[in-house]
């Protein structure tokens, strides 16, 4: 079974750098295999990932 792996404490979120935003340029969407599983390893390169999905709450 996988670590459980703890969300950063709000004093560590504190200690980040501010979010400068990204560019169009930086946004990469994969359309063929060989980009999505290039996707998937980066992003376990990463401690924590976040998704923006922008999508309208439809919970009550």
């Amino acid at each position: 079974m996988p670590e459980k792996i703890e969300a950063p404490s709000k004093e560590e979120i504190a200690l980040l750098e501010p979010f400068r935003g990204i560019s169009s340029n930086n946004i990469i969407v994969p359309t063929t295999k060989e980009q999505f599983t290039k996707a998937v390893a980066d992003l376990f390169r990463h401690r924590f990932v976040g998704f923006d999905t922008e999508s309208k709450p439809v919970f009550v």
